[in-house]
């Protein structure tokens, strides 16, 4: 499971923080804004695989209970226009298309942990939303408790 790792003696808005799952040896940063559109560039890494990707945000009112909710998309998994020139990652090429779902899942996983900025947790679940095939998920349904 994902938490939010900041480097000791670093303030809450360092630049070093990042979502980790230490069991799995997973890592996902923050590593640049999308410009215009609302949305963020981040890099996955595990092991010596490094994966760029960008997500679109928006604000949205849960239609069952007029409640507010922020959510997120992967629009972009394994390439990222964001990350190019100057902050150069190189594009990933999955080994086939089930590794790419099972990767994208985990990284929405950590998006859900995220949030907003790096503070998915400070939300109760069900203001933290991410888009993934279609239906909008919490942490719920990747086991977290709250």
């Amino acid at each position: 499971m994902f938490s939010i790792f900041i480097p000791e003696g670093e303030p809450w808005y360092s630049p070093d923080r990042r979502a980790v799952d230490a069991e799995r040896d997973i890592v996902v940063q923050l590593k640049n804004l999308t410009g215009r559109a609302p949305g963020k560039a981040f890099v996955l890494t595990h092991g010596d695989m490094t994966v760029p990707f960008h997500t679109a945000e928006w604000d949205g009112t849960d239609p069952k209970t007029g409640d507010w909710y922020f959510a997120s998309e992967i629009v972009s998994f394994g390439t990222s226009i964001y990350l190019k020139g100057d902050r150069d990652v190189p594009d990933y090429a999955f080994g086939n298309d089930e590794e790419a779902r099972r990767w994208r899942r985990i990284a929405a996983e950590a998006l859900l942990v995220f949030g907003r900025d790096y503070n998915g947790f400070k939300y109760p679940q069900e203001q933290v939303r991410v888009m993934l095939n279609d239906e909008l998920l919490t942490r719920w349904h990747f086991g977290y408790d709250g």
